[in-house]
């Protein structure tokens, strides 16, 4: 560092000009140089950036998120969790290991993820035994600001578990058709 500044020095004093590209810089943010003695005991002070104040723009992150207690009855719970491993898509589990008590855990887990995350961020919710993920996770948020939703609600053509009574009249007479 000695060497480097007395180069500096020289070369700033032989050409009498301080505004030699990487040269008068060093001197105009480092105008302690000339006051220390001893350069292996000093520290130079903290100099202050002008860019410190600007903040760019906040990019809203994609969070990718199911609910799942345990693992259930058959393989489709696995299948998930592979296609998101395949097409590189963060799969956020809630309610893992949490005993089971009904559908209205997963309006809660969500509730309280939803309110932990800042305000532009998006939530992309799915069923954790009835979902593969077959594009690449990075093809998420092109795809939702392509709907201009600010909420957007998938919907099946089956309403369970209400389509297992009465040979599923309930769900077809009082539920819209799915399209």
């Amino acid at each position: 560092l000695t060497s480097t500044i007395g180069v500096l020095k020289r070369l700033s004093v032989r050409n009498g000009n301080r505004s030699i590209p990487l040269i008068g810089p060093v001197f105009d943010y480092l105008p302690w140089y000339a006051n220390l003695t001893d350069l292996s005991s000093s520290r130079p002070p903290a100099i202050e950036s002008p860019l410190k104040h600007i903040t760019p723009p906040r990019i809203p992150r994609y969070h990718v998120v199911t609910y799942a207690s345990h693992h259930g009855s058959d393989e489709r719970f696995c299948m998930a969790l592979e296609s998101a491993a395949r097409q590189g898509v963060a799969l956020t589990i809630l309610g893992w290991g949490v005993p089971w008590r009904g559908l209205f855990q997963k309006l809660g887990a969500a509730m309280d993820l939803a309110a932990s995350l800042p305000p532009d961020d998006v939530i992309l919710f799915v069923d954790a035994f009835d979902v593969l993920f077959t594009n690449a996770s990075s093809q998420i948020p092109s795809k939702f600001e392509g709907l201009g939703a600010d909420i957007v609600f998938g919907a099946e053509c089956g309403c369970w578990p209400q389509i297992m009574r009465d040979e599923g009249r309930d769900c077809f007479e009082r539920y819209p058709p799915s399209p």
